[in-house]
């Protein structure tokens, strides 16, 4: 950073040189706790959003295979931290058949138990907030294997209030995916249930409900996808009411066009200056 400046400033061509670099030879993160927890520091803030430049498909395959050889250091929560943050950065760079695999150690962490999926004895995460997020952003699993995780988040919601929970659901229940395909999208009738909830909450506590709920509920014109009129106009008055950001309420009434913001806060963090996104080629 002294020699480059801050890190959100690297363009693609620096950001993609410096991830070839430090991914060279990507067992030496195992030297050390920090070699390991700076390893995946840079990692994910290089390959952002994981797909975008010339060879990110391989940069990204390379880096589906070392989340299944988890850390060298799973005692340190810090590493767990900058594990999951990774991941989730780069979730558009990974293919289903990744996904699904993540997700599959996941889950048994997340579900409830008495859902009774098994948990792998040697994946023993902490910093389970970020776990959620990576989860939350990993949008091509299935439909049906998304909405299972929003239901799972849900109860979590029945303990008290939980932004982060209603965050993680609202990327869940988003009527428009950040990189995946339509058919990945929760149904309309699911994310409905989900609002319902949401509109029932005290958003006084919920910093997140009105990006939850106008993810959920934004018009994309696609009667498929899209949330009945009726629950639409419910979430409009309420993020009215809530004084909300023209920006959440605006796509309720409008098909707004993706912007360069939009992509922002998808991602919830800037993209590598002089990367032109399309649709991510991993299907």
């Amino acid at each position: 950073e002294r020699l480059l400046g801050e890190r959100s400033r690297w363009d693609a061509v620096t950001s993609r040189a410096l991830f070839d670099a430090v991914s060279r030879v990507p067992g030496s993160r195992r030297r050390t706790v920090d070699h390991e927890r700076v390893f995946f520091a840079l990692a994910g803030t290089c390959l952002r959003p994981g797909y975008g430049a010339p060879g990110d498909e391989a940069r990204s395959a390379l880096m589906g295979k070392l989340f299944l050889e988890r850390l060298g250091f799973p005692e340190e929560t810090r590493g767990w931290q900058q594990f999951f943050v990774a991941y989730r950065r780069i979730a558009g760079g990974l293919d289903e058949a990744t996904q699904k695999a993540i997700r599959d150690l996941c889950d048994g962490v997340v579900a409830p138990k008495e859902k009774k999926i098994a948990r792998n004895k040697k994946f023993q995460p902490r910093a389970e907030g970020e776990l959620i997020e990576l989860c939350a952003a990993l949008e091509r699993v299935p439909a049906m294997r998304r909405a299972d995780l929003g239901e799972w988040l849900l109860e979590r919601t029945w303990l008290g209030p939980s932004p982060g929970i209603w965050a993680s659901i609202g990327r869940v229940g988003a009527r428009l995916p950040a990189y995946a395909s339509a058919h990945h999208v929760v149904s309309p009738e699911i994310a409905e249930r989900w609002l319902g909830h949401l509109l029932a909450a005290n958003w006084s506590s919920l910093s997140t409900a009105p990006l939850a709920a106008s993810r959920m509920a934004r018009l994309t014109g696609d009667r498929a996808r899209d949330v009945s009129e009726r629950v639409r106009q419910l979430v409009r008055t309420k993020l009215v009411e809530a004084r909300a950001q023209d920006n959440l309420v605006r796509p309720l009434t409008e098909i707004v066009i993706v912007t360069e913001e939009d992509r922002t806060e998808f991602y919830g963090e800037s993209l590598p200056i002089g990367l032109a996104l399309a649709v991510a080629s991993p299907s």
